[in-house]
């Protein structure tokens, strides 16, 4: 059954894997390692107190396993015209498509699985990169950030539920890349310092993606007004990493915004008095969601040009 939903998926770009529920214990296993061993900083305890739901959800069909799809993302380039200037801004991988995927996933897995007379149902209140590394689907890199073979870190793992039998129940105990051990390009290159040479878990509190995706609040002082890059997120330990060689020679989509609308991003008003060009732009984006973030972040590159 998995070979048919590898071959289906793989006309798409995406590949598959499957592990068996027993999994989720040994997951949770982890995790409480990692609370008792590890400094955590306060979201990071938060993130594994209250996100994740190991519950097994009600419903119509007997859970028998864990069904990992993971999906190829890309990079967009966008453009914006601003004082007499076109300034290059991108979006980091899979931004583009992070609030349409899920439900579109979604409902080609039920339709798949249903012609075999299967079930699935999406989980995305796991931590899906722990449990893509131990299921041996994906391998951490040292930027926190997983791998898949032939996809690098460019790109997003969904799970779901299905009651499909397995065999085979893989735990790996391998999870970080070989590579990194001689590495150290993401340490380098990371803007904030999050990525550090004494640890393994990055300091998520001084990721610059974790500063810029969210509002309401001016950049900390202590951080360098010359690393805004990235219209939200951040790209320097992806585009740097040895393993993403192949996948920065991908064709990118490049998207222009004129001078007018522009100005209307850095004005921070509601989606629903643009004009219709700029916002069926930022739904296809999926930017529409971090609107509220768009003109600080503009502003910071802005101000570098």
């Amino acid at each position: 059954m998995l070979t048919y939903i590898q071959e289906a998926l793989a006309g798409q770009g995406h590949k598959a894997a499957m592990t068996g529920i027993d999994i989720l214990e040994k997951l949770q296993e982890d995790l409480r390692n990692l609370q008792n061993k590890e400094k955590l900083n306060d979201y990071q305890n938060r993130l594994i107190e209250e996100r994740y739901d190991w519950e097994l959800p009600k419903v119509d069909f007997e859970i028998k396993s864990i069904l990992l799809v993971g999906k190829k993302n890309t990079i967009t380039k966008l453009k914006f015209e601003y004082k007499g200037k076109e300034i290059p801004v991108i979006m980091p991988p899979g931004y583009n498509e992070y609030f349409d995927a899920p439900d579109r996933i979604e409902h080609f897995m039920q339709q798949l699985l249903g012609e075999k007379g299967y079930k699935c149902k999406a989980t995305p209140m796991l931590p899906n990169k722990l449990l893509a590394a131990r299921s041996g689907f994906a391998k951490y890199g040292r930027n926190n950030i997983v791998y898949i073979d032939g996809m690098g870190s460019f790109c997003q793992v969904y799970l779901f539920y299905t009651d499909i039998p397995v065999e085979e129940h893989p735990f790996s105990e391998e999870l970080i890349m070989k590579r990194c051990a001689t590495c150290g390009a993401c340490i380098k290159v990371c803007p904030t310092g999050a990525i550090m040479k004494d640890r393994f878990l990055l300091d998520s509190k001084r990721c610059l993606t974790f500063l810029n995706e969210n509002g309401g609040y001016p950049f900390p002082a202590w951080v360098d007004p010359k690393i805004h890059h990235a219209l939200y997120g951040c790209n320097r330990c992806q585009e740097i990493c040895p393993a993403n060689r192949e996948q920065l020679m991908n064709p990118v989509e490049e998207v222009l915004f004129s001078e007018e609308e522009t100005k209307i991003l850095l004005e921070g008003e509601s989606i629903d008095t643009f004009p219709d060009r700029l916002k069926n732009e930022i739904k296809r984006l999926n930017i529409e969601e971090y609107l509220s973030v768009v003109p600080r972040n503009l502003n910071a590159i802005f101000d570098q040009s």
